[in-house]
């Protein structure tokens, strides 16, 4: 009798699971985010490949500003969420305002002849301006939370 139960609830998962596919089959659920935005350049920063430790090391040494990361990591977005439909909701305001304070907070670590006041600088956050995404299944005070479920898209 459990084998029987076991069978028809399998069946009945593989049918659901069937039915999902075939009902949104070539259809997306919703557009794009980003749809309509327009990256400011199409040529891929190096530093687009560059690890989060290392990122994290040029932004501290000045190499690099956190608004520029940011800013390169928004275009890629752009460019390639059109084809993915990965990220759900823009938050590229906040992000640049984040790179600017950032980019203050390590500058605030050098003296006027651009030489590191070690203390200051060592006790920062390690991925400090380093840009990152969260995914919806995290809650994030104020942003939707739907942790993949189509049910849940109105959620906050």
């Amino acid at each position: 009798l459990l084998v029987i139960f076991i069978v028809l609830f399998i069946v009945l998962i593989y049918l659901m699971i069937l039915n999902g596919i075939k009902a949104n089959e070539g259809k997306r659920i919703k557009k794009p985010a980003t749809e309509g935005l327009k990256p400011s350049y199409y040529e891929e920063p190096e530093f687009i490949s560059f690890s989060a430790t290392k990122l994290a090391d040029e932004i501290k040494n000045r190499r690099l500003s956190s608004t520029e990361v940011v800013e390169g990591y928004i275009n890629r977005i752009i460019i390639q969420n059109e084809k993915v439909n990965s990220i759900c909701h823009i938050l590229f305001d906040e992000a640049r305002k984040q790179a600017s304070d950032a980019d203050r907070v390590i500058n605030e670590c050098y003296d006027n002849d651009d030489n590191v006041i070690n203390d200051l600088l060592d006790d920062l956050p390690c991925f400090l301006g380093v840009p990152c995404t969260i995914k919806e299944c995290f809650s994030v005070v104020g942003y939707p939370n739907t942790s993949g479920l189509v049910a849940r898209h109105e959620k906050n």
